[in-house]
Formats: C-alpha cells, sequence, structure tokens
C-alpha cells in the first residue's frame, strides 16, 4: 500500500498549507499519532476545512497500519479503560448511596443534586407507566455471539438447537421460555423423531439443561488504528429477554418525542443548522454505556422497573478467567442499553428545560427541532448546554470534549459533521483493499464526499487523482458494472452519463452488480422443530447464514430495486446476496 500512503501524501502537499506540509511528513514517516493530533483550519471556509480533514481522517481508521500498537497492545489498553471505568463507577455509587440518606444530613450541593434527581425520577416514572405483562415483550435474538455461544456458532438455528446460559436472578424467565418454540426446540418437544422414526446421532448427547453463569464475558473489537472498543457479551435468556424489554422502552419513548428508529437523519439536520446559527450546542459523552452506575439507575428508575431491568442484567464479567464484580449496570452488550442511557440522558435535559423555560414543555422543544437525543449523542439550545453538561457530570458521565462542541461553525452528531451549514463529513478507509468488491468500496465512499452532484465541485478536482487509482484497481470487467446509489456497492457510484445500459422489465430497472453469494446452511441440516422455530420468526426459506465465512464468494448478476430500497453502502446486505 505504498502507492496509496504516497498518493494521500501528495493529496497534503497539494493543500500548500503549513497544516498540510505537516500532515505529508507524518504520512511518509508513518506516524499516525503526530497526524491525529495536527489541528485543523477551523477558522477557514468550509471546503478547506473539508479538504484538510479528509486528508487527515482517511486512513486513520484502518486497524493495523505500520507502526501501530499491535491487537494484543491495544486490548491491555482496552481493559485498562474498562477498569478506569469500574472506578469511576464505584465513585459514583457512593455519592448515591449518600443521597439516599434523610434530607437534613445533607449539604447544599447534596441536597441539590438530591432534589433535581428525584425530578429526573419523577419524568421516567410519568413516561414507563406501570410494567407490562411478560406476553407483550416482544423478546428476540441478537446477532452476535452469547455466553456459551461464540463465532462461528452464532446464527438463529445454532442458538435455536441448543439451550440458553443464564445468570441467577434471571432464573424467573425460564418458566416463559419453556412455552416458546427456542423452548420446544430443545427439549424437542412433540417432534424428536425424525420422519420415519429415525433419530439422527448427530443430534444425540447435546446439552438440553439451561446451563446457570454468573455474569456475561468481556472482549474487544475493532474500532480504530487506535483504540479497540469493550463489550460484554451476554447469557443467551438475559439477552433475548434484554432486547424484548429495549424494544419496549423504544416505543414508550415515543411518547416523548424521541423515535430512535429514525432520528439519525434528525440529529443530523439539526446539527446543520447548529453550526450555521450557533444556537444549538452538539454535545457527545465517552464509554457513556460504561459509565451508568449500579446506583443511579436505582436512583432514578421506578422500583418496579428497577427490579426487572437488574434482574436481567449481568452483576458480574469474566475477564481473562477472573470473574470481577460489576459496579455499572449494563455494559455495550445488553439488549436494553442503548435505549437506558437515551431515557436516562433525555429525562435529565427534561428536567434542565423545564427549571430554565418552566412555561415551555419539552416536548415542544422536541418537536420543534431544539431538543433531541439519541443514545449518548445530545442536542440542546446553547442556553442550557452548560447546565446540561454540569448534571452529566454529577451523575457520573464523562464528556467527550474532542466531540462536544458549544461554540465556533461546527457541529458533530450521529455520523455528521457541518461547518457553516456545509456537510464536511470525510469517507474513512475501513480496510486495506485487496479484492474487487473492496476496491469498490473505497471508490464508492470517495465518490460519495465528492460528488458534484451533492457536493463542491472543488473536491472531485481535488480527489480525482485518488479516485481514478482506485477505479483502476479494479478488474476491467467489474469495472463496468456502474449504476445507481440506491443499489449501495453492488454497482460502482459514478455520473449517470456513465452508467451501463439496464435492462427495463415488469416496470422494474435492472443493472448488472457485482453480487456476494451468501453461504447458507441448507435447512435439511437441522431438525425440524429447529426449522419450524426459525419459519416462525421469519429466517429466509433458501437457507441459515453461516458466518465462517458469511460470503462464500462474487459474481455478477441483473439486480434490480426500487430507490425506496436502497442497499446500505459498505456492508454486503441481504437484499442483495444472491444464491
Amino acid at each position: 500500500m505504498h502507492q496509496l500512503y504516497e498518493l494521500v501524501a501528495g493529496l497534503a502537499d497539494a493543500l500548500n498549507t503549513s497544516s498540510g506540509n505537516l500532515m505529508a511528513k507524518a504520512i511518509r514517516s508513518r506516524n499516525w499519532h503526530a497526524l491525529k493530533q495536527i489541528e485543523l483550519p477551523m477558522d477557514t471556509c468550509p471546503e478547506v476545512f473539508w479538504q484538510h480533514s479528509q486528508v487527515q481522517t482517511l486512513l486513520l481508521k484502518v486497524e493495523g497500519l505500520p507502526g501501530m500498537p499491535s491487537k494484543r497492545e491495544l486490548d491491555t489498553s482496552c481493559l485498562s479503560d474498562f477498569y478506569s471505568c469500574e472506578a469511576q463507577n464505584k465513585l459514583t455509587n457512593d455519592r448515591m448511596k449518600i443521597l439516599s440518606w434523610p434530607a437534613h444530613l445533607l449539604d447544599g450541593p447534596e441536597l441539590r443534586l438530591k432534589e433535581f434527581l428525584l425530578k429526573v425520577k419523577k419524568e421516567i416514572r410519568g413516561l414507563l407507566g406501570p410494567l407490562p405483562d411478560i406476553q407483550d415483550i416482544r423478546s428476540r435474538f441478537g446477532p452476535g455471539a452469547t455466553f456459551c455461544r461464540r463465532f462461528p456458532h452464532i446464527n438463529v438455528a445454532e442458538k435455536l438447537d441448543h439451550a440458553p446460559s443464564y445468570t441467577i436472578d434471571a432464573w424467573p424467565y425460564l418458566l416463559d421460555w419453556v412455552g416458546t418454540a427456542w423452548g420446544k426446540c430443545v427439549y424437542r418437544v412433540s417432534d424428536n423423531i425424525w420422519p420415519g422414526g429415525v433419530t439422527p446421532n448427530r443430534y444425540e448427547g447435546l446439552s438440553r439443561t439451561p446451563e446457570r453463569v454468573r455474569g456475561n464475558r468481556w472482549t474487544s473489537v475493532e474500532k480504530n488504528s487506535f483504540k479497540r472498543r469493550g463489550i460484554c457479551v451476554e447469557p443467551a435468556l438475559n439477552v433475548f429477554y434484554q432486547l424484548g424489554y429495549g424494544s419496549y422502552l423504544r416505543e414508550r419513548l415515543r411518547s416523548w418525542g424521541i423515535d430512535l428508529q429514525h432520528d439519525q437523519e434528525k440529529h443530523r439536520k439539526m446539527a446543520c443548522e447548529g453550526s450555521l446559527y450557533g444556537h444549538l450546542v452538539t454535545i457527545d459523552l465517552s464509554s457513556a454505556s460504561d459509565l451508568i452506575s449500579y446506583q443511579l439507575v436505582k436512583q432514578l428508575l421506578p422500583s418496579g422497573w428497577f427490579s426487572v431491568l437488574s434482574g436481567l442484567r449481568s452483576p458480574m464479567t469474566r475477564v481473562n478467567g477472573k470473574w470481577v464484580h460489576l459496579e455499572k449496570f449494563s455494559s455495550m452488550g445488553n439488549g436494553f442499553t442503548f435505549e437506558l442511557e437515551t431515557l436516562i440522558f433525555h429525562a435529565i435535559v427534561r428536567v434542565v428545560s423545564k427549571e430554565t423555560w418552566p412555561t415551555i414543555e419539552p416536548k415542544d422543544f422536541v418537536s420543534t427541532g431544539f431538543i433531541s437525543q439519541y443514545g449518548d449523542d445530545c442536542i440542546v439550545p446553547r442556553e442550557i448546554g452548560e447546565s446540561v453538561l454540569c448534571f452529566f457530570r454529577l451523575c457520573g458521565f464523562k464528556v467527550n470534549v474532542d466531540k462536544t462542541f458549544m461554540e465556533g461553525p461546527f457541529r458533530e452528531s450521529c455520523g455528521g459533521d457541518y461547518h457553516t451549514g456545509v456537510d464536511v463529513r470525510t469517507f474513512k478507509l475501513g480496510e486495506m483493499p485487496d479484492e474487487p468488491q473492496k476496491w469498490i468500496t473505497f471508490a464508492n465512499g470517495l465518490w460519495s464526499v465528492i460528488n458534484p452532484h451533492s457536493h463542491c465541485p472543488t473536491r472531485l478536482a481535488f480527489a480525482r487523482h485518488l479516485h481514478r487509482w482506485c477505479l483502476g484497481n479494479i478488474p476491467s470487467n467489474i469495472r463496468r458494472l456502474k449504476g445507481p446509489e440506491h443499489l449501495g456497492d453492488l454497482v460502482i457510484h459514478g455520473f449517470p452519463a456513465d452508467w451501463q445500459e439496464p435492462l427495463r422489465y415488469g416496470g422494474i430497472v435492472y443493472y448488472k452488480g457485482y453480487l456476494p453469494v451468501a453461504n447458507l446452511q441448507p435447512w435439511d441440516q437441522f431438525p425440524p422443530s429447529v426449522v419450524l422455530a426459525a419459519a416462525l420468526i421469519g429466517s429466509s426459506d433458501r437457507g441459515c447464514p453461516w458466518h465462517e465465512p458469511p460470503v462464500k464468494g462474487f459474481r455478477v448478476r441483473w439486480i434490480g430495486k426500487p430507490p425506496s430500497l436502497r442497499v446500505k453502502r459498505g456492508v454486503p446486505s441481504i437484499l442483495g446476496f444472491d444464491t
């Protein structure tokens, strides 16, 4: 990839600024830490800012860059962050326990915080209402591993065919679980004999008893070249019902005007307006899910809701074979963490808003685009920005100063970067390309930020050579597969005049694309009870996706989809799989 480094360094030289010269020097010397620390010229025009930002960030997300720490070193650093968060949660828990004392024993600041948290609790109680019946909870499987089911044995059929693991406080949910299609699969209820009266030997001896475990297990996943992200893999039964309660919390948040299904686009629009007019601030928190302390949740949630969610959380985490008691309430990997943190953060913002503007309902601010919450991404009016940050810190959270913008022409939220109202989001290369589909992802990603139909034409002139170099690395028979952007990375994006000649049939326009061939396990490899349960939850009748590898190859095929069914860029979608 020496040629790629030289091309990016050439872009840095073309900037003809002191920052650009520093970037070029850092790239040629492979000094990625120095490249990351170069300060961008914020007080310039949006396009000059974008050019500097694109050169700086293009390569920094690639894991394993030469001269960067090894995976083992990054894991060690990530584990250190885990213990640092636990130490912070211990301090928060101790402080929250003091707030349970009688009011006459508390001093001024502690009494003020207690009164504030009581108001937050009232907001949350009003939103959640009574506990739902267990039959109203839409429990489901997650896409990843569980405590006992490791990669690659994490598809739906594998999970259905094995008894779940669970924590001691989650045992009551076994009573509901045995009546589900999953429970019937495990115990082979009424269909333990295959047609013809033959019981396959490969299913004999499998464990059919749910396994009790002490908690979840810690691991880490890729984030960028400098850092890995720590997550906790939950027991199967716990996460099955965690996701159900997470979905219920998501529905309740709609009463506050928070739509976690579609609000990312709303956040980007608000960030754009905030960068242009300065009336909104964007707030981001560091390690937000790892700093939701146990006692904070106990203080804020109604007792019934706390009991339910506490029963489904993991009280301990296994780290490198050692069990660690958790000070946090839940972590990334828990099925309701995202919804819970959104609930807590927005409830805090609502109380601050009511104290500042008593005559205005917080929901009116949400509906008019002045307040919004999406996980730990928070957007509030500038007038209450400092107060919100203050109460976030008092609740034990840490503000990400690199991604929190209170002043100036720049705002960032939910994957949208804006400078004085102009989209300055850059393309970040996820991995070094070495196959045609990866080069297509690289070329399309670059085109998405230099397309003159949606961005300033100077961007195309700035990065044209790099874009042509990407296309030149794609075989000529695949390079001709150009088409509209709603087909994602199944085709190569470009000017409409360069698109291939489509095929029109039955009112649908078809283009040839480079489609991944899904690696599917035939359903006849699984017992009938598993096949039936998988069908009930909506699995494809073509087979069960296998994760090692998920794609067994690529082929050129016709594909026709209306623009309303967009294929997400950079991610092979099942919509685009060819079998």
